[in-house]
């Protein structure tokens, strides 16, 4: 997830490393079968509870639809995505890397009641009212850039 492999050239640096991540966080979430004492399980939680960045997003979206595709992860995947370990604190990083994949990926979740449904929904047109200046969204894309390793 650290070290990609060679970039195509018709994708901006920053969009495949993110892709790369998203893989990489697929691929680890079909390591193993189960979920309790699982190599998956141990990937999945080192993702989603480590440095917060694009691989918290990779792992929140691979665990969403491993959720979706294996009934023994769905619960552990879902009590640990919506459950209290998992902290959203209040800056741009977590805001971005956390907060708007949970709530575009809750939905998605199995098990989720109707009214859980119907919050998200109402949270994430709440979000998406909110203006964005170009400007933030263009210094973030600079921030990232430079942290990319070179072509």
């Amino acid at each position: 997830m650290v070290h990609p492999p060679p970039r195509a050239p018709e994708h901006p640096p920053w969009e495949w490393l993110f892709r790369v991540q998203v893989a990489a966080a697929f691929i680890l979430g079909r390591v193993d079968d189960g979920w309790q004492g699982s190599a998956r399980r141990r990937a999945f939680l080192s993702l989603i509870y480590g440095v917060v960045d694009w691989t918290t997003t990779a792992a929140i979206v691979a665990g969403t639809e491993l959720a979706r595709a294996d009934e023994s992860a769905a619960e552990g995947v879902r009590n640990e995505l919506l459950g209290p370990n998992f902290k959203l604190w209040n800056t741009p990083i977590h805001y971005a890397c956390i907060f708007e994949p949970l709530i575009a990926c809750m939905p998605r979740l199995p098990n989720v009641d109707d009214e859980f449904r119907t919050t998200v929904r109402e949270i994430r047109e709440q979000m998406e009212a909110l203006p964005v200046s170009s400007d933030d969204v263009q210094a973030e894309l600079d921030v990232a850039s430079r942290a990319l390793p070179p072509d």
